[in-house]
Order: C-alpha cells, then sequence, then structure tokens
C-alpha cells in the first residue's frame, strides 16, 4: 500500500494511538505509569551532485518525518558531497526549518579532512544537544553519545572509527541500567552490500591506512561482542542502497533464543547483531556490487535503484542472456526515509522508499511514500533466521539450516509460553550481483593473508569434489558442509601470470533473502490474562526478484546466476550437482499472498499497513501460545490487537476444533471442523492446555476472556 505524506501521517498516528490505548499491566487490572513515546528518524546521505547538498531529498524526508513526531534525527554522514562552508550552510538552514526535531549528525568519508574540522564543528554545535551528552576526547561533535530516557545513541564519525572501540565500549557497558535501547552508528556499514563495509575494507582487504587496519583488526571481536552482547543496533549510510541483516559472532551459525532460566532476565541470547545500511537521500546510488558475505552476515532486506544498468567489462565471458539482463535499470533512483518507534521496551521500525526520475519529484509534498521493511521487538523475546524454501534439501537434512518457522518454547517474564510449531519461508525476495560486480571483485591482486582473513571472516565455501578451476559450473558441492546459498563454489583461488602470488575468480552471486522471525513479551494489559506476545519478521517481503541495478525479474520465471543452486539428491549428497538457481514453481502461492508483486511498472515492493487485512499476506504459520497458570480453559480464548481492541483470533467460535496439531493442518482442515464450512485460511484449536492457530498475519496476540 503506498501513500502521500499526509495521508501516512493520519493512518499512523491512528495506528500508534491504537496501540497505546490500552494500558498495560504487570498483574491483574494495576495500572502502570504512562510511558513515553520517542520516535527516532534517520537522514542518510544527502550529498548532492559537484558542491552541493541534495536539498529535494532532505526536504521530502523532513517533511515526512515532521508529520510523523519525530523526535531525534540521526543524520549517518555525508551530509555533502565537497566539504565546503556553503554547503553545510545550506544543510543547516534546511535542518532549521524543523525546530521540533532534534539532530544527531556525525561525519562521512565526504565529510572529513585533515585538522580540526572546524567548518563542521562550528556548524553542528548549533544541534547537537548540550546536555545529557558525552563526547570522545578531542572529538567533540565529531564522536559522542546521546542519551534520552531508556535509550542510548552513539554516534561515530568517520574518522575516529578506528580509534573509538575502547571509548564506546566505555559508554555501552558504563550505561545506566534503565537503559533498554542502543543504538552505534558510523557513516560505513559494518559489512556493506555496495564497499564490504568496515570488516572488508580494513580487516580482510586492507585498502586503507595500515595503522588503521590494523588498529580495526585488533579491535574486530571485540566490536562485534560488544554489540552482540548489549543487543545494539548498528546504523550507516554510505552504500546509496537499503540493506538490512543480522551480522554474526565469532563462530556462529543460524539458531534460536529461548528464556529458559529466569536468570537470562531481558538478555536475548543471540549470536549476532541487527544491523541496517539506511538507503538513499542523494543525487547518486549505487548498484550491488558484492551482495552478501554469508560467514557473517544473513541479509534480511535488500533494495536499491540505479537509473540505468552495466554491462560487464568482458563480454566474452557471460551468456548474451545474463549481459541482456545486467544492462536494463530501472529508470529511477530510489529515496528512503525510516524510524524507530519506541515505548518502554517495545521497538518498532519502519522503513519507506519513493523512486525519482529527477529530485524535483520529490519536493513540496511530491513523495509517494511506500512502506517495504518493518519489524518490532522488545528486550525480552526469542529471535531465529529463518531460510527460505530454496535453499537445498541437504541443508536442512544435516540440520545446516532450517526453512520451517518452528521455534523453541518463548517464555515471558511472569511464565507465560508461546513458540510457533510450523510454516515455511515460501514468500521471499531475491536480487543478483552485478556481473561487474563480480569482475571488480576478481581483478583486485590477492596474497595468502588476504584469501586466508577471507575465508576466515566473511565467505564460506562447501567442500568441492570434481572441482575445474575458472569454471561456474564444473564442481560438486559436498551437502554436508554448510553450502553457500549464493554460489556454491563462491570463488576459485586462481594463478596470477602477470602479478606473481595468487588472484580471486569471483563468481556472480544470487541472493535469496533470509526472514530474522522475532518471539517478543510485552506486559499483560487490563484486557488480557496473559503477557502479550507479539509475532514479527513473517509478513515483511513479497516475492520480488530483482537484477544488481533495481529491474524487476519474476521469481516465478527467470533463473538465477549459474552455480547458485544445486540439483537435490538424496540418493547422493555428498555430491550436489550445480544449476541456476530455479525460479520458484509455486506461482498460486505468491499470487495469493503478495498479488501486487509485478505491478506498478514492475517496482512494487510495497507492504500492507494493516496486517490482518491488507492484501499483502503472511505465510502460513502456527502458532502456540499456553493458556496462563490458574486460568481455565472455557473461559479463555485466543485474540489479536486489531487498532487497539482485542479481538478473538476466530470469528465464529463454533468453527474452534479441540485437536491437537498436526503437520497436516498446514495444509488442510482438523477432522472435527471439516464439514462445518468453516473458513480455511485462519484456523483455531484449543487443546493440550493450550491453543494453537494457523495464521497467515503477524501481530500482538494474548490469552483474553471469553
Amino acid at each position: 500500500m503506498t501513500f502521500k505524506k499526509t495521508a501516512l501521517a493520519v493512518l499512523t498516528s491512528m495506528a500508534l494511538a491504537a496501540c497505546n490505548s490500552s494500558s498495560n499491566s504487570e498483574d491483574g487490572g494495576r495500572e502502570l505509569p504512562e510511558l513515553t513515546q520517542v520516535k527516532i528518524g534517520i537522514l542518510t546521505d544527502t550529498q548532492g551532485g559537484g558542491d552541493a547538498v541534495a536539498l529535494p531529498q532532505m526536504e521530502a524526508i523532513l517533511d515526512l518525518y515532521s508529520e510523523q513526531g519525530i523526535n531525534y534525527v540521526i543524520a549517518v554522514g555525508d551530509l555533502t558531497n565537497s566539504n565546503t562552508e556553503h554547503e553545510y550552510e545550506d544543510w543547516k538552514a534546511m535542518a532549521q526549518r524543523y525546530p521540533d526535531i532534534t539532530f544527531l549528525p556525525l561525519m562521512g568519508n565526504h565529510d572529513r579532512k585533515p585538522g580540526d574540522n572546524y567548518t563542521w564543528a562550528r556548524i553542528m554545535s548549533e544541534f547537537i544537544p548540550q546536555e545529557n551528552v558525552v563526547h570522545m576526547p578531542q572529538r567533540k561533535y565529531q564522536t559522542y553519545a546521546y542519551t534520552t530516557g531508556n535509550i542510548l545513541m552513539v554516534q561515530i564519525s568517520d574518522q575516529d572509527k578506528p580509534y573509538a572501540f575502547e571509548w564506546v565500549k566505555e559508554q555501552i557497558e558504563g550505561r545506566d541500567a534503565s537503559i533498554e535501547h542502543v543504538f552505534v552508528s558510523s557513516h560505513s556499514p559494518f559489512v556493506g552490500p555496495y564497499r564490504g563495509g568496515i570488516t572488508y575494507e580494513n580487516l580482510v582487504a586492507r585498502w586503507n591506512n595500515q595503522l588503521e587496519n590494523d588498529l580495526f583488526t585488533a579491535d574486530f571481536e571485540g566490536w562485534r561482542d560488544l554489540l552482540i552482547d548489549n543487543d545494539v543496533i548498528y546504523l550507516s549510510g554510505h552504500d546509496h542502497q537499503y540493506s538490512r541483516s543480522v551480522i554474526w559472532g565469532q563462530g556462529a551459525g543460524n539458531g534460536s533464543a529461548s528464556f529458559d532460566e529466569e536468570a537470562m532476565d531481558d538478555y536475548t541470547g543471540n549470536r549476532f547483531f541487527h544491523h541496517i545500511v539506511t538507503g538513499n537521500a542523494s543525487d547518486k546510488s549505487y548498484y550491488l556490487r558484492i551482495g552478501e558475505f554469508e560467514k557473517i552476515q544473513d541479509m534480511l532486506m535488500f533494495r536499491t535503484t540505479t537509473p540505468g544498468g552495466r554491462a560487464p567489462g568482458d563480454e566474452r565471458e557471460w551468456t548474451e542472456e545474463e549481459i541482456a539482463r545486467d544492462a536494463q535499470g530501472p529508470g529511477v533512483t530510489q529515496i528512503n526515509a525510516s524510524w524507530f518507534d519506541i515505548t518502554g521496551s517495545e521497538l518498532t521500525f519502519q522503513a519507506y522508499y519513493d523512486d525519482w526520475v529527477s529530485p524535483s519529484d520529490v519536493a513540496d509534498g511530491g513523495a509517494d511514500w511506500k512502506l517495504f521493511d518493518r519489524f518490532t521487538r522488545s528486550g525480552r523475546r526469542c529471535d531465529k533466521v529463518v531460510h527460505p524454501t530454496s535453499i537445498a534439501e541437504a541443508s536442512t537434512y544435516y540440520s545446516v539450516k532450517d526453512d520451517n518457522y518452528r521455534t523453541v518454547w518463548c517464555h515471558s517474564k511472569s511464565g507465560d509460553e508461546a513458540r510457533l510449531v510450523d510454516g515455511y519461508n515460501q514468500v521471499f525476495n531475491r536480487v543478483d550481483q552485478a556481473l561487474y560486480g563480480a569482475e571488480w571483485l576478481s581483478s583486485s591482486l590477492a596474497d595468502l593473508g588476504y584469501l586466508e582473513r577471507l575465508s576466515r571472516y566473511m565467505k564460506m565455501s562447501s567442500k568441492l569434489g570434481d572441482n575445474t578451476i575458472g569454471s561456474d559450473r564444473d564442481f560438486v558441492v559436498d551437502g554436508r558442509n554448510a553450502i553457500n546459498e549464493s554460489h556454491g563454489k563462491a570463488y576459485d583461488v586462481t594463478p596470477n601470470i602477470i602479478g606473481g602470488g595468487v588472484g580471486i575468480k569471483w563468481y556472480p552471486h544470487t541472493v535469496d533473502m533470509k526472514k530474522l522471525v522475532s518471539l517478543s513479551w510485552l506486559p499483560k494489559q487490563t484486557e488480557t490474562l496473559s503477557d502479550v506476545l507479539v509475532v514479527s519478521g513473517i509478513q515483511g517481503q513479497t516475492g520480488i526478484y530483482s537484477n544488481p541495478y533495481g529491474r524487476m525479474l519474476d521469481i516465478t520465471r527467470d533463473e538465477g546466476r549459474p552455480g547458485t543452486g544445486v540439483e537435490d539428491n538424496p540418493a547422493d549428497r555428498r555430491n550436489l550437482i550445480p544449476q541456476n538457481k530455479p525460479a520458484l514453481d509455486y506461482v498460486d502461492v505468491l499470487d495469493a499472498k503478495s498479488p501486487n508483486r509485478l505491478d506498478a511498472l514492475n517496482q512494487d515492493m510495497a507492504l500492507s499497513s494493516d496486517k490482518r487485512h491488507g492484501e499483502v499476506r503472511a505465510d502460513d504459520y502456527v502458532l502456540e501460545f499456553k493458556l496462563p497458570a490458574g486460568v481455565a480453559a472455557e473461559q479463555a480464548q485466543l485474540a489479536y490487537l486489531d487498532n487497539g481492541e482485542w479481538l478473538p483470533v476466530l470469528d465464529n467460535p463454533e468453527c474452534q476444533s479441540s485437536m491437537a496439531y498436526d503437520s497436516e493442518f498446514l495444509n488442510r482442515m482438523p477432522e472435527d471442523i471439516a464439514d462445518l464450512g468453516c473458513d480455511s485460511t485462519i484456523v483455531v484449536s484449543q487443546a493440550a492446555g493450550g491453543f494453537w492457530a494457523k495464521l497467515d498475519f503477524e501481530g500482538q496476540f494474548a490469552i483474553i476472556a471469553k
């Protein structure tokens, strides 16, 4: 669904008012103090062309933020293109038009220069708060930490990041116990889709200043541990495209966490942190040059648009079909706006886009904002990364990856329990890495140190047999190992005849998005008998497929890159043959779940704001919710929150089953209600001391009285 900004503001304010209309209660009907709501927006790169700021895009985003009541805006760097005084004055003049917004800017690579950065400090000191702020020594107004309520926001300017670890650690670990939400922002991504982020640039490729490379290398594991242990959300810009990922810790793989011990309190126990590359607000945009580094990263969402495509440098390397696919662009550039809505322990994120031919298209209220990414979480939650059903059967057989939504039991602080028991990730997004990007990665001279660091930290390659060096097809994958589903081989090590040593032969990847499914707990409300469970992460993708430049393909017709899939062979999972990633053959499911995926000039990624009744549906999944202690089954029903009102999940109580869940019920009705003419979309049963429900929407759920 899409909205002009005024309609969007009205609908969002109504939804938020509804969500906050019910009183929270820890026990029974005891009223809790009203919680303060804080909204934090992100302003990504606003650099214009030449010596200019992209003022039309900046104005469009800030107009939206003003209408939405955004309190704070983190500007994640590259405010300017050429670091000139008049650019800073233009940026300042635009920002001052929004006096109700507190700006928290940091320096990008286009804003930095040797010396004391006096112009930056002079301008930005007018925006950065003077209270509740701690500056890094000798880096005043560049790198600083700001606290408001239960939120800590740490901004790290581009030139300070190699030196900032100990200071950032002190701010995060030394924060007041009341602070529940921690954000760390820098200009460069920790891991990024275009340049690889600081992990690739400083640790693996070591492109930059060698002292800074050494400093980041020494602190790398410390950074990962700090961000994971404190449940940090990491924000960045720099890549002029949007991506959201989880970044894994040392030796981590895909998994889930539960609260089996009260001692865990509100710590999730995860082995990853959440990372968002926040998109584009500039006059330029970038294609998907690299993509996903699957050993450290699982990509959850991606979007870019560059007006034109780009043919590879060596056209002899690729087929005519591959060249033609990459040569096409969508003819537009994207602009992004996103914000966090925080009330108590609950955090909701939503991201929007629009596409323009000329920046003037989004000026003066011209932006047509479309919701395309979102998630909700609280401090007490259970997370699971769920892979798409396109993964190799061997990966699920050997329990390397899981495409099913099932989770462990997730426990609330007061002892309520819920879990997901079934459902598959069938509706997911897909994107190709650029042929030109593969050539770019292949063109760099490498050494054994580079290869060792690449395989240790970022890239995973299955054990290969019958491997022809230099071929994206002539190899065999051992399915017992973790398969790089973006490309079974990923890359070859090749001799470098001209330069000596070794080189890289990189094969273009096709990346399928994963889903971060979260079960989060919020306190009991006066209308509920249980704590409130928030299900998030299932209803956020639309089954679209794009080339590296944002030109839409059809996931039900177009195959992925060569070598990006394997032919499953249950008779011999040790020798799997590569193939193109197949097109999806369940068109009816995709059309039912995402009926508009090929509409709107083939650019439609828009989600429905109404999760319960909107056109874009979640995959079918099954939720199990135990009855709270002391609650009689005959007095209870499973409910969901709809515009501030708790409603039964099942419209007709006569259609409630009493059968225990069986996996066959994902696709057919339980026998005891099969002949009653009940709607098969939503199925609810009361059995085994609680409820199970087959659902096609996410949101807030609880047990309420009949």
